[in-house]
Formats: C-alpha cells, sequence, structure tokens
C-alpha cells in the first residue's frame, strides 16, 4: 500500500462522517441552470468526489444535464459526474468530442471505460455507425447500462484489449492499487508508454488488432493507457489513406507517441491541436517531441487533423469558440508552453 493510497483512505473516512444527504444538499445547491454558482461550491465538490455517493440508486441524473442518467456502479468516474457534473468531469473534452460526433458517419472509440464518452458522443450521433472498445468486463457492463439508461441502442460494444500486433489471444489488464473499484479508470496493459502505477491486481482478457477495427472510420479517439503509439504505428499506412479525425491523449514520457506524431505533422501534413479548456490551440510540430501540454494548456488530449478535413474542423472549432466565448489561440497560452527538456 502507498503512501499515497493511505492518504486517499483518511480523507474518504473523513468525509464519511458527514452524511450523503448533507453533501448532496450542498451539491444540489451549487447547480443552478446547469452551472456552478460559487468558486468555493466548487471546491466542496472536488473535496466531496472523493466520497462514495451510497448504494441507494441503482442510477442518478448528471446534476448539470437534466434527463441524462448514468449508473452507480461506484467508479472514480461515477463519483466525479454525480458531485462535479459533466462539466466538472471532462466537459470541455465532452464538448469537442459531441460536436464532431455529430457530423461523423463511423465512430471507433477505444479505450471507452464506462462510457461517459461513448454516452455523449452517441447521444448526438444516432444516425452513424458507432463502435466502443473497452478491456474491462466491469467497464463494460456499465458502459451497457448508461446506455440502456439513455435509450442508446445504435452503439456496437466490443470486449476486448486493442492491441497493434496480437502475440497471443490473452493479455493481462492490470488494475491500479489507487482505485478499489472493478471499473479501474487507468487499467493498462504491461509494457505501455508512459506508465508506471503500482497494480496488485489484473484480469485476463481477450484482446483484439487495431487493423479489425479501422477500416472505414472518419472519427477516432483513443484513450489505451500507454498503448496509443503501437495502435497507431499499426494501422498507420490505412490513416494516412482515410485520414479520419483522431482524438488521442498525449501523456509525458511518451518519446515514441511523439515521434509519430512528428512524422504525421511534417511528412503528411497533419496539425495537432491541443483541446484546452478555453478553446482550441495549434501544437507546432517542433513542439511535439518535448512540450508538456498538461502546464501548457491544462490538457493531455489533442486532435490530429489530416489535410482533408482540415476545414471542416476550424468550422467546428469556430462553432464551439463563438458558443463558448473562447478565442482560437489565446497569446496566453501561446506563451506559456513549457517542456520536457
Amino acid at each position: 500500500m502507498t503512501l499515497r493510497t493511505v492518504a486517499r483512505d483518511v480523507v474518504v473516512s473523513g468525509l464519511e462522517l458527514v452524511p450523503l444527504e448533507v453533501w448532496q444538499w450542498l451539491r444540489d445547491g451549487q447547480f443552478k441552470q446547469g452551472k456552478v454558482r460559487a468558486p468555493l461550491g466548487r471546491l466542496a465538490m472536488r473535496v466531496a468526489r472523493h466520497r462514495s455517493i451510497g448504494a441507494r440508486d441503482a442510477s442518478f441524473q448528471i446534476p448539470d444535464e437534466p434527463g441524462v442518467r448514468m449508473t452507480n456502479d461506484g467508479s472514480f468516474i461515477a463519483r466525479q459526474v454525480f458531485w462535479l457534473g459533466r462539466q466538472g468531469h471532462e466537459g470541455p473534452e465532452a464538448q469537442y468530442w459531441q460536436a464532431f460526433c455529430s457530423h461523423a458517419t463511423s465512430i471507433l472509440e477505444l479505450g471507452a471505460n464506462i462510457g461517459f464518452f461513448t454516452l455523449h458522443g452517441a447521444r448526438v450521433a444516432p444516425h452513424a455507425k458507432y463502435v466502443a472498445v473497452e478491456a474491462n468486463p466491469v467497464s463494460m457492463r456499465s458502459i451497457a447500462a448508461n446506455l440502456a439508461l439513455n435509450g442508446i441502442e445504435h452503439v456496437t460494444l466490443v470486449q476486448r484489449a486493442v492491441v497493434g500486433e496480437r502475440t497471443s489471444d490473452f493479455v493481462e489488464l492490470h488494475l491500479p492499487d489507487l482505485e478499489r473499484s472493478a471499473s479501474a479508470t487507468g487499467a493498462y496493459i504491461g509494457g505501455g508508454e508512459g506508465i508506471d502505477r503500482p497494480a496488485s491486481r489484473s484480469v485476463r482478457v481477450e484482446a483484439i488488432e487495431a487493423r479489425e477495427l479501422f477500416a472505414g472510420v472518419d472519427l477516432v479517439r483513443l484513450d489505451i493507457e500507454g498503448q496509443e503509439h503501437d495502435v497507431l504505428a499499426s494501422v498507420l499506412e490505412t490513416i494516412r489513406a482515410s485520414e479520419p479525425l483522431m482524438f488521442v491523449e498525449v501523456r509525458r514520457r511518451t518519446p515514441k507517441l511523439r515521434a509519430l506524431l512528428h512524422d504525421l505533422a511534417t511528412n503528411s501534413g497533419w496539425s495537432v491541436h491541443a483541446l484546452a479548456p478555453d478553446g482550441c490551440h495549434r501544437v507546432e510540430a517542433s513542439e511535439l517531441p518535448t512540450i508538456v501540454l498538461q502546464e501548457a494548456f491544462g490538457t493531455r488530449d489533442v486532435a490530429l487533423v489530416p489535410p482533408s478535413r482540415t476545414e471542416a474542423f476550424a468550422r467546428g472549432m469556430d462553432e464551439l469558440a463563438v458558443r463558448n466565448g473562447w478565442f482560437r489561440r489565446a497569446p496566453a497560452a501561446q506563451a506559456r508552453k513549457p517542456s520536457l527538456g
């Protein structure tokens, strides 16, 4: 047991001393017309998100999305959404994803976890082909429950671990010790780039090669805990030919993934954009090897935009910028670019 795990348990024990109804009353008082009203309220909810939401109700309404429900599966993501709402849990990223799902015809989501992005993407893309892939069988059951709660029936669920090249039919999926839920957010396959998390539990899951999934897709989201490089490298010629718009998480200590993105940017004309809370920010090819995206822009998520989709991407970003009061390239963000070097 790590010091961080012990600290987490102490905080949770303290939060549990206050009845759930009190925390819930505080939460409900903060949400008005879909937005959190006060900075102190936001702070209180960020503390409360470490607390269990109990097992009284099998599902809950997302506080800033009337009519949208999620299953109460005890996971970290469910707690985040219950206490902070959609906007508090990856709200900007969900906005980006929805904006482009609404125009896509064939969507592939790799690493769907409990289906937060699946739910939000599929809601606005009822006529698209939507495939969600998740390795963890417990998380997959939560995805199915979340879709059923909201009457979404057109998503194809694939319970497999996506790999670049399959060397065996099964792989070990490691569940980090920091999360007690069986739907661990950061579950990973061994050998993932930039992933170093203590994990004393694991489950054996079937593997599927990326090449079996990428044909014909025009929108892709990858959040596969260090497997991004291996997966993209295995389908590089396919994506160069079909040019899907791709959303990818880029962590620190991922030189192979960064080199692949640099190659797409310099040799194939793709552009890379940080999907930040304050808008979309272009990341130059020369910055890719060293930039710390989280510190520079407050996000690890980037959009990889092929040449054929540049204009459509720009239009989508302009619509979001107007809707949210963003600027495409804020001078402050331009100035702060911490690097790994």
